[in-house]
């Protein structure tokens, strides 16, 4: 998957429904040519957000939310989650931001392309799903 197919983006709401019809673009470039649905918190971002109800509608992807209060069920994001704080971001210091912004896609790279690990079987792995990597956020 080329390396434009992730970002980190440094606020909500608007930002939402570029990003998820820029992720949609970058996963036709890969072959992955349908969204069937996109799975989200309930942050207001997402759920109040009329930009990114019409992304959707354009993608025909449907808008699935976790129950409130629940974060485990989307379980792939919040190991993922937990991972990158454990380990990038609680093992490094940063002074600002945007240096812990340029520290990511390194990290990124080395989530994505190494072998499974305990969170996670070798089936579960990126590798195992054609162009499929995680993104980031800071």
């Amino acid at each position: 998957m080329p390396g434009e197919c992730r970002e980190t983006l440094t606020d909500e709401g608007e930002t939402a429904a570029g990003f998820v019809s820029r992720a949609a673009e970058c996963f036709a470039a890969c072959g992955i040519e349908r969204i069937e649905a996109v799975m989200t918190d309930n942050h207001w971002g997402y759920t109040k957000n009329s930009a990114f109800t019409a992304a959707l509608v354009a993608l025909g992807a449907r808008h699935v939310t976790i129950r409130p209060h629940c974060p485990w069920q989307n379980g792939t994001v919040e190991r993922f989650n937990r991972t990158r704080w454990i380990e990038w971001a609680y093992r490094q210091v940063s002074t600002s931001n945007q240096q812990r912004a340029r520290a990511l896609p390194s990290w990124l790279d080395y989530y994505n392309h190494r072998g499974a690990d305990t969170a996670r079987s070798e089936a579960d792995h990126p590798s195992s799903v054609t162009n499929l990597l995680m993104t980031g956020y800071t």
